[in-house]
């Protein structure tokens, strides 16, 4: 049987989102009008990247978008190169990047010059991790450096990143500790995960400030058999504590492709879990009624909208350029052979999905989400909250 241990983190909403609540971790999506702007103008507003590097990863995901641990034997790009490419893209409007791999950001050693240097041209970045070397001084200290050379803990790393204006995206897809450890392949995982939370937590990553997005996310992904029954649960957790969401089912990419009957839940408790988190979502203000049925069910349960595709590529360590981390097979072009302006302007990103504030989740449409999910989820949610307020009067 499940034990279920959320970390000590004490609520700060108490019901309902107050005024000024944000659905959204800052840096993750765009508003409407700067996706309608954006393909007006063909801007280029928000890249997945791998940071050069090792690529190194002490945990071993059964479900991880990169197939493979062999990126140190792939011709890939190093610092200057990829920087060369990023200002190119701050021409076309790049903002916000996010750092995905090839392994886990927090592993490599530049890491904290690497922001430093983003910083340095204007753009905000957001970190993809499991959060296992801020939990694990040991790790963390063997790792990072402060200025005078000394080693970094978990503690002071946490505040460094804060104080580079960075968001983290945390690996959150379970609160058994046994579920938790098996996901990741790695025993005692948990306890680190868990420790980094109340150290992001201590470090502001979650302070409320009004008309501001949070800074501090859970990646709940993927949903499986295995962590469905517990993701209602997670997203009232976490809304409480001004943590963003992002919970969905797998990405069609790397090891998941081998795996995908034993990663994806049942439809009906798939659709279960999400008509419950939207419901309660309107019913504690994350979003209205209007807003849901006008915007449309996003493929993050009851979190902020998708425009990736509308205005965004991944760009990955080898110089291919992807439509999106979700799908590692639909290439748009190779930075060798063409830049990344060409590469965006005569992509099918911006051609097919410019201008769309909802871009649903092309990849997984038919895989992860079944067919007609979207559609079903909607009518359970606007069924529900209409004979509700029938029986309000």
């Amino acid at each position: 049987m499940k034990q279920i241990k959320y970390p000590l983190v004490e609520p700060m909403f108490n019901g309902r989102m107050p005024e000024g609540f944000v659905n959204d971790v800052r840096g993750w999506s765009c508003t409407k009008r700067e996706v309608a702007d954006a393909a007006k103008e063909g801007k280029l507003l928000t890249m997945d990247i791998d940071m050069d590097g090792y690529g190194r990863c002490s945990l071993n995901c059964g479900h991880c978008f990169r197939r493979n641990k062999d990126f140190h034997k792939e011709k890939r790009m190093g610092r200057e190169e990829l920087f060369r490419h990023l200002l190119e893209a701050k021409k076309l409007g790049l903002k916000t990047v996010k750092l995905i791999g090839p392994g886990e950001p927090l592993e490599e050693p530049g890491l904290i010059s690497f922001l430093e240097r983003l910083n340095g041209i204007g753009i905000t970045a957001l970190i993809f991790t499991k959060g296992r070397v801020i939990g694990d001084d040991t790790a963390c200290m063997e790792i990072h450096k402060k200025e005078d050379g000394s080693a970094m803990d978990g503690t002071e790393l946490a505040a460094k990143l804060k104080e580079l204006g960075v968001s983290i995206l945390l690996g959150a897809s379970s609160f058994d500790p046994e579920t938790e450890d098996r996901t990741v392949g790695k025993a005692g995982y948990h306890a680190m995960r868990d420790e980094a939370i109340l150290r992001l937590v201590e470090a502001g990553f979650n302070e409320f400030i009004p008309n501001q997005a949070t800074r501090l996310a859970f990646i709940c992904t993927p949903v499986t058999p295995a962590n469905i029954d517990e993701v209602f649960g997670i997203y009232r957790w976490v809304r409480a504590r001004h943590i963003q969401p992002i919970i969905a089912p797998t990405m069609i990419a790397g090891r998941a492709l081998d795996n995908l009957k034993q990663l994806v839940p049942s439809r009906d408790k798939l659709l279960s879990a999400y008509t419950k988190i939207n419901i309660w979502a309107i019913e504690h203000g994350v979003f209205t009624l209007e807003e849901f049925k006008e915007n449309g069910v996003t493929p993050y349960a009851g979190g902020a909208h998708c425009n990736q595709l509308a205005v965004g590529v991944f760009l990955r360590g080898d110089g291919k350029v992807l439509r999106c981390p979700g799908d590692d097979v639909t290439v748009l072009g190779d930075l060798r052979e063409k830049s990344i302006t060409e590469i965006w302007k005569d992509g099918d990103n911006l051609r097919k999905y410019g201008g769309m504030y909802n871009n649903g989740c092309p990849p997984k449409e038919g895989r992860s989400f079944p067919n007609e999910f979207f559609n079903d989820v909607m009518k359970n949610v606007v069924g529900f909250e209409s004979k509700a307020s029938k029986i309000l009067g």
